[in-house]
Order: structure tokens, then sequence, then C-alpha cells
């Protein structure tokens, strides 16, 4: 086989693999997309990706929508009503409001990095006693914050869910 024919079926598979692999919102989030989608008017991002999960792992969701914002509560159980032994996360969307904060009051200053976009972002770890808060990692985009927000999760695992974001359309 001439060898631009063997390049060109290469760069083809190539292709169709990066259609394939193109990632599309964790399946968790179906049942809250069409509530989202008519409450708020802050564009949706929802993650492919959520730290702290595998096959099989039962991620429950709340969500909570306004016209300015919304979130969703993350959690290992049904009900879970805030405990913090069930707690997985949260995620959240709103219209910017400036100067980045630090959640919780933390003193520590954040770590800033770049998302694959480009864009800048500030991860606050986690502060633990006698049990661990959420680490959370907050960026603006396009007018608008967005804050995924783990129980003690690392930067990477972080990152790698605001990379994993995709806009509801």
């Amino acid at each position: 086989m001439p060898r631009k024919k063997q390049l060109l079926i290469m760069i083809l598979m190539l292709l169709s693999l990066n259609v394939v692999t193109q990632a599309k919102p964790n399946p968790a989030f179906k049942s809250i997309v069409s509530t989202l989608q008519s409450k708020t008017k802050v564009p949706v991002l929802l993650p492919s990706f959520i730290p702290q999960t595998g096959p099989g792992t039962p991620v429950y969701i709340e969500t909570i929508a306004h016209r300015s914002y919304y979130e969703i509560h993350l959690a290992y159980a049904q009900d879970y009503q805030q405990s913090t032994a069930c707690n997985l996360g949260n995620i959240k969307g709103e219209l910017t409001s400036g100067v980045i904060i630090a959640p919780d009051e933390r003193e520590l200053p954040p770590q800033i990095i770049t998302l694959k976009s480009g864009t800048k972002a500030y991860f606050f770890d986690a502060t633990c006693g006698a049990s661990c808060s959420n680490s959370d990692l907050i960026w603006d985009q396009g007018g608008y914050r967005y804050t995924v927000s783990i129980k003690a999760a690392k930067l990477k695992s972080l990152v790698d869910m605001a990379n994993s974001m995709k806009k509801l359309r």
C-alpha cells in the first residue's frame, strides 16, 4: 500500500477515535437537565467526570436553580440532608460578582492554575478537623462564575472535573 494512503487511513482512524471519545455530561445529571434549562439563564456546564466515583457508584443529585444561578448537590445517599458523611460535593454556576472570595472564609491563599481552555482558575484546598471540607476550584467564563467542589479532593481531580465540563445545548 502506498505510504500516502497508509498515512491517510491512520489520520482518518485517529479522527474517528476523537469523535467517539468526546465526553458527554455524566448520566447522573440526566434527571435535572430540563429543570436547569427551564429555570436558569446561566449557561449550564456539567462534567463527564466526577471525582471519587467509579462504575457502579451511585451519585444522588439535588438541584436549586434560579434565574441568576444554579447549584447542584452531589451525594452518596439519597435524601442525605447535607450530612457531611454522605456529601460528595457541589457544582455551581452564577453571575460573576467580581473578586473571587475564598469559600468558607479560608485563610490559605488559593493555588492559581490554568485549565485546558486557557482559563485561569483558583484552587482552594480542603481543611480537615473532625471531618474534611470540600476542596474548591473556581473560575470565571463569559461573565459567569463556575465552581466545582468535592469533599477533600486533590487538585488534579478537580482540574480533571473542570476540564470535562460540557455546556448544555
